[in-house]
């Protein structure tokens, strides 16, 4: 009896000490999440009270499909921070958790990317989903991940946007074409920023390209394929027109887009090999519904490895 007792004693002991830690766990966890969302309301204009519904709803979201609560703080302290806020940060957070799931990627990061290409592209949060979709599209083509792509993205923005005026889907298809050479999502940014610094400044022999162009600069060359009805890749275009002005001049095409072995990378699809990044472009172009594919496959393999290992298990 004395041994049973001593025995029932020892039981409530460690239940008793396995409780207090329990508690102690989410005592912390608790004071974690308040610290989180708390640092989410340090960058907003909502109220502190809005910002916490906020992150609640968010968590809700992330828990509900296995993504811990503190992960969709997280992510949304990258959405808030850049100035996207109520129905408009819960759009971004949605497809981001679609994206994050349906690609295998950190939420944080892919919240991050999408958000700092909308902000970067000038892009309201109604775009969300079409961004989502396209970045997804040209990752997986690319063979990178969304965080990086959207990081060059969002670096190359300025430089195309209003000194060229390339559009997003062009940008994308191409960043994603030049990846598969190898060179990935940071070096493709790095070819494409060293021929657009040498095309803007008119370095090397583009401005005699230009001049037997007819084409007042690099941009207005992009204008002019524009008007020739190139209303969707008149960047590339512009692109492969320099490169027909300098084979017609004898001129070196390294002397247009710079020199070094990454540089041969472009030269490709200036000398003849645009058909593949054209039809990248249209995949990007008609990307609509690849996160939600990507988010239902993912959950359909979740779902096998589950149904397996509970198999395994039986």
């Amino acid at each position: 009896m004395a041994g049973a007792l001593a025995g029932s004693f020892t039981m409530v002991a460690a239940a008793t000490a396995a409780l207090a830690f329990g508690v102690k766990q989410l005592s912390e966890q608790a004071i974690e999440y308040e610290d989180r969302w708390r640092r989410v309301a340090s960058v907003a204009k909502s109220s502190s009270q809005d910002i916490r519904d906020l992150a609640n709803e968010v968590s809700n979201l992330a828990v509900g499909v296995g993504i811990p609560q503190f992960e969709a703080v997280d992510a949304l302290y990258e959405i808030v921070d850049v100035g996207f806020e109520g129905a408009e940060a819960i759009r971004i957070f949605e497809y981001s958790l679609a994206a994050a799931i349906g690609r295998w990627e950190d939420l944080r990061g892919v919240a991050r990317a999408v958000t700092a290409t909308l902000h970067a592209w000038n892009l309201g949060a109604e775009r969300a989903g079409d961004v989502t979709d396209m970045m997804a599209k040209a990752a997986n083509i690319g063979r990178g991940s969304m965080e990086d792509l959207g990081q060059q993205m969002a670096a190359v923005a300025s430089m195309v946007v209003g000194p060229v005026g390339a559009s997003f889907q062009e940008l994308l298809a191409l960043v994603a074409h030049l990846s598969r050479t190898g060179l990935g999502f940071a070096g493709a940014l790095r070819v494409m920023s060293a021929g657009m610094r040498r095309l803007l400044t008119e370095g090397g022999e583009v401005r005699r390209v230009l001049d037997h162009l007819g084409a007042s600069s690099f941009p207005g060359l992009v204008q002019q394929m524009r008007d020739a009805g190139h209303t969707g890749d008149a960047f590339i275009q512009a692109l492969v027109k320099m490169a027909e002005g300098a084979r017609e001049l004898g001129v070196n095409i390294y002397d247009i887009i710079g020199e070094g072995a990454r540089q041969a990378a472009m030269l490709r699809i200036l000398t003849g090999d645009s058909e593949e990044y054209l039809s990248i472009l249209e995949e990007i172009r008609e990307a609509g519904g690849t996160v939600s594919e990507l988010y239902l496959e993912a959950l359909e393999s979740s779902k096998l490895a589950t149904s397996a290992f509970g198999t395994e298990l039986q």
